[in-house]
């Protein structure tokens, strides 16, 4: 190392670059934006105190006058990230490349200092909500960690499903051997639990209110405005804790497969009188408050952008079914 460029390097600093490989431009107020993506997600270094290599990460500097935290909250608008998907190169898995040519021609509106100004107000709190709850998901997920899982059967999703040997009873009089009996009640078991896996995959795929509810003894399981999962009786503080488990199911990810939602869901931690326990549900209620105030945050600043953009409602609505849900967004620092 010491005799690169001919001996230049043979003093105490031998372990330099040696070119500045865009070092002098680091410590600059700059916006972050990772090179593959699912949409446009985008964070702001406000004091210059991340390292990007501009390999895996970008850096994206303002024009000389321009307000980062306005450029952040347009970025990280639906508008932006619908032109981007259409300009940018997908890859594998509904991904994108977050290049400077797919990054440069998104549109920039012309707004009033007043709507700029709330636009960057917005900008920059949603970077705090979002990092907060980041690190409220990393602490609710520590504490599930170390508590004990209870598995449940599958009928216990599904407390209307006829039970085997009720099924078996049922089965055409030809069918006089046990094992022939069996094997015909198991397959329409599982033929059942298809159609509910079924209906709750396309519950998923569905938008709306999602809500896990314990009320007057009852845990009932809330996809897209409907009932999915309801006639589960169990005891206050069971119930209350397991809709808890299942509350945080639904806010630290969009789940995509019903097969091992239901999984996840036949898998809540065992009721404990454990200091994690307690904090695991205080801070599950705090993350609940957080995605709340988030999503209020981005509906305000989304009216002011559509606003700027001056789209028409049918542009509106298009703008809006394209645009993929923030729940997983990395946008925090």
């Amino acid at each position: 190392m010491r005799n690169r460029e001919s001996g230049a390097f043979d003093d105490n600093a031998w372990y330099r670059f040696g070119r500045n490989q865009n070092l002098d431009k680091q410590v600059f107020t700059k916006l972050i934006v990772a090179q593959t993506v699912p949409s446009m997600r985008v964070c702001a270094d406000l004091v210059g105190a991340y390292y990007l290599n501009n390999v895996r990460v970008n850096g994206i500097l303002p024009a000389r006058g321009a307000d980062e935290l306005f450029l952040l909250g347009v970025l990280n608008g639906p508008v932006s990230d619908f032109v981007f998907r259409r300009l940018g190169k997908p890859k594998q898995g509904g991904w994108y490349e977050a290049n400077k040519q797919f990054i440069a021609p998104l549109p920039i509106p012309i707004v009033t200092a007043a709507n700029q100004t709330s636009v960057a107000n917005h900008a920059r709190r949603l970077q705090d909500r979002w990092t907060r709850r980041r690190q409220l998901v990393s602490e609710v997920g520590d504490r599930l960690s170390v508590l004990a899982r209870q598995p449940r059967p599958i009928r216990w999703l599904w407390p209307d499903l006829p039970e085997l040997p009720e099924m078996m009873d049922a089965a055409p009089r030809g069918l006089r051997l046990t094992t022939d009996r069996r094997a015909w009640a198991e397959a329409q078991l599982r033929e059942l639990e298809a159609t509910r896996f079924e209906a709750m995959q396309s519950a998923l795929g569905r938008g709306g209110r999602r809500n896990a509810e314990f009320e007057n003894g009852e845990l009932r399981l809330i996809l897209g405005g409907e009932v999915i999962l309801d006639k589960i009786y169990l005891d206050d503080e069971s119930g209350r804790f397991i809709a808890c488990y299942w509350r945080w199911l639904l806010l630290s990810g969009p789940a995509k497969d019903s097969v091992k939602f239901a999984s996840e869901l036949r898998r809540p931690p065992a009721l404990s009188v454990a200091p994690a326990a307690r904090q695991f549900i205080e801070r599950v209620e705090a993350l609940g408050v957080e995605i709340a105030a988030i999503e209020d945050d981005e509906r305000e600043r989304n009216e002011i952008l559509y606003e700027a953009y001056r789209l028409a409602p049918e542009e509106r609505i298009l703008v809006e079914n394209g645009s993929e849900p923030r729940r997983q967004s990395s946008r925090a620092v």
